[in-house]
């Protein structure tokens, strides 16, 4: 998809990676790229916002989900990384990431693949934003259909175990 973007949209200022289990508040993400747009305090013009995850191990317990074998991944920890459910790319972090994809070895946990080892590469600055760019419970989720659930204010929810609430197998 990020080649997608830099074919077919190179100027947009922001892409948005999501999972298909995740609520994007459309309002709240363009205001707050509104007002990151605006920001002069920047060190850098190559970001990544989501909810940043640090110092993560490696798992190489076979039966869990996340499983990376060494083969894949030799370190015992990931880069720091924004988790999966939804982070927000700058405009500059894409191409520079893509920049350097043949650098390195597929490793199939994309969150720790782009949003950690390429970003590492391509000098891409991760910024924290775990307020906006959240998880929410089925409970939420439910209240959130029901117009009950406050606050607002987030720009993405990943909603756990959504496929489970809604009856969905593989």
């Amino acid at each position: 998809m990020m080649t997608w973007k830099q074919v077919y949209c190179p100027n947009a200022d922001y892409y948005l990676r999501t999972n298909d289990d995740t609520i994007v508040n459309l309002t709240n993400l363009h205001d707050f790229t509104m007002v990151e747009s605006k920001l002069k305090d920047h060190d850098t013009t190559k970001r990544i916002y989501g909810a940043l995850l640090v110092n993560r191990p490696a798992m190489r317990d076979q039966t869990y989900k996340w499983y990376v074998p060494e083969s894949e991944y030799n370190e015992t920890t990931y880069p720091d990384y924004c988790d999966g459910g939804s982070c927000l790319y700058t405009k500059d972090a894409v191409p520079a990431i893509l920049a350097e994809t043949p650098k390195v070895n597929f490793v199939w946990v994309d969150d720790v693949l782009y949003g950690g080892i390429l970003a590492n590469l391509a000098n891409v600055t991760r910024v924290n934003r775990a307020e906006v760019f959240r998880h929410m419970t089925i409970n939420e989720y439910n209240r959130y259909k029901n117009n009950t659930y406050q606050p607002l204010n987030f720009v993405s929810a990943h909603v756990d175990d959504l496929d489970l609430a809604l009856g969905i197998t593989e």
